[in-house]
């Protein structure tokens, strides 16, 4: 029985496997990381080596089941006569592998969705869905709520409720300085390509650092080396590039002591009267293990506000999952894939604020739906079953937007005079205060969706829709999880047609029902 039904009034649920995204748990078992066996060769722990070489538009979106089959079921989930309230896990609100890796494996690879975890959590974090920064200094709260159909045989209605947590808006010129410490993963996997791509990511963060940042770089091969370390006086001064040989590959890397080694020099005296956003930022494929210590020393870091930002370069074929997912969630900073210079570009140059300064920390988000609503049980063939965890803090990042978008059930004739409730709670990353704020949405404010809405019921289905074919490696049994997704991104393509984001999830659906 999925975890949601036999919540009571309170639950805490695990966002990175998208049970509180209310569509349940992946885990991280099913398919997980097969194919990849990342072992170490050196001497060292955490070492890199070779061996792993790799519509909803007010009607009815008639894609299948969507509600639970069992009124049963329903009266377990929804309790008419109390409210509940849902944590969510937030290390992993700056994730987003997965969607990059898909795109690439299907429509340039061998075709077939990879082996990897997949949930809707990093797909609600890699796409764009267009939310206008917070209209204050600080981060704000929006969000809408909209019918999903008539009711089912059952008599249940169905409803889509979506927020934003949406940071202020930041400019290059205005951010306050970065202390940055880049670790260049020099295993044998990252010979070639993904060390030219890591030459365009140093060139890409060279031209985002400026007047009173300071960077450090450190290679991990053989030892861990310390190459450069500057305060940077000036746009375009900063000795990066050129530094790193695209062929210099070692038969191993000691990266878990170039990690520790780029943590200490985020320790050492700032130049400034102002003390930077400290980050560690990693450049590697993931082909390496992480041990208890490196994820005690990157955990531990980030308690600290040191926080870990990486972004995985090459090709798909060479790209190792687990060890980058990791560490991305014990150290609570963006983990990216940018197979080609653009991605990288955009990733560390025009996306270098959101990525490398705080806008929130320690960021909690608490929601509260009343008496007669739910969140929706895994729908059938879909992502599995949840499981309860502690909800954690996050970050949010300058210029960022994290979206939640969830499917609700009502058990009950609903109150127009009830409300949906979003608490908002943080420390501020410069006087270190707490702040709270919350976003109430009456019942009786029922109305459209929005192109947002729409996109993001279409991320979720898409998602869904993957791990289908993910499963079956190859034409899914049950095509309705297929038919849900290509429904729901078809009518978000109406209201939004040169949407880059749906256009490339239709893409990627195509080529799947094309393929042998």
């Amino acid at each position: 029985m999925p975890l949601l039904l036999s919540l009571a009034c309170s639950s805490t649920l695990d966002d990175d496997d998208s049970v509180a995204d209310g569509y349940g748990d992946e885990g991280e078992t099913q398919g997980a990381d097969e194919g990849e066996d990342s072992t170490e060769t050196g001497d060292d722990t955490g070492t890199s080596d070779d061996s792993s070489e790799a519509s909803d538009t007010g009607e009815d979106d008639g894609a299948g089941e969507t509600g639970p089959t069992d009124p049963g079921m329903l009266a377990e989930a929804c309790d008419p006569n109390a409210g509940q309230s849902h944590g969510y896990d937030l290390a992993v609100a700056n994730l987003e592998l997965a969607p990059a890796l898909v795109r690439e494996a299907v429509l340039f690879g061998d075709g077939k969705v990879p082996r990897i975890p997949l949930s809707p959590r990093p797909f609600l974090n890699h796409f764009d869905f267009g939310y206008a920064p917070s209209p204050g200094a600080s981060p704000s709260l929006s969000g809408q709520l909209w019918p999903v159909g008539p009711a089912n045989a059952e008599g249940v209605e169905r409803y889509r409720f979506q927020f934003a947590v949406k940071a202020p808006a930041l400019s290059p010129q205005q951010r306050p300085p970065v202390d940055l410490a880049i670790v260049v993963d020099l295993g044998p996997s990252m010979a070639g390509e993904p060390l030219v791509l890591v030459e365009e990511a140093l060139a890409a963060i060279e031209s985002a650092l400026g007047p009173g940042d300071r960077v450090t770089l450190i290679a991990a091969g053989e030892e861990a080396m310390d190459l450069a370390a500057a305060d940077i006086e000036g746009f375009g001064s900063t000795p990066l590039t050129g530094l790193i040989n695209p062929e210099e590959a070692f038969g191993y890397a000691k990266l878990e002591a170039a990690i520790e080694l780029a943590y200490a020099s985020l320790e050492s005296p700032w130049s400034g009267d102002e003390i930077g956003h400290r980050r560690v930022l990693l450049l590697s494929n993931g082909h390496f293990e992480v041990s208890p210590a490196l994820a005690d020393t990157v955990s531990s870091a980030a308690a600290e506000d040191r926080h870990l930002v990486s972004v995985a370069t090459g090709t798909h074929e060479l790209y190792a999952d687990s060890a980058l997912r990791e560490l991305g969630r014990l150290g609570q900073g963006s983990a990216v894939f940018a197979p080609t210079a653009d991605a990288v570009w955009a990733k560390l140059a025009d996306g270098f604020t959101e990525r490398m300064i705080t806008a929130a920390l320690d960021l909690e988000v608490e929601l509260s739906l009343p008496p007669g609503l739910a969140l929706a049980p895994t729908k059938p063939g879909g992502n599995g079953t949840g499981t309860a965890v502690e909800a954690s803090e996050g970050i949010l990042g300058a210029n960022g937007a994290l979206v939640f978008h969830h499917e609700l059930l009502a058990c009950a004739e609903l109150d127009p005079n009830a409300f949906v409730v979003v608490e908002l709670s943080w420390l501020d990353p410069t006087t270190f205060e707490t702040v709270e704020t919350d976003f109430q949405l009456p019942l009786d404010a029922i109305g459209e969706p929005s192109a947002a809405g729409l996109e993001a019921a279409a991320a979720v289905a898409y998602s869904q829709a993957l791990v289908a074919y993910r499963d079956a490696e190859g034409p899914p049994g049950d095509y309705g999880l297929i038919l849900d997704a290509s429904t729901m991104i078809a009518a978000a393509l109406e209201m939004n047609p040169e949407d880059a984001d749906l256009i490339e999830m239709s893409e990627v659906l195509a080529q799947l029902e094309t393929a042998p």
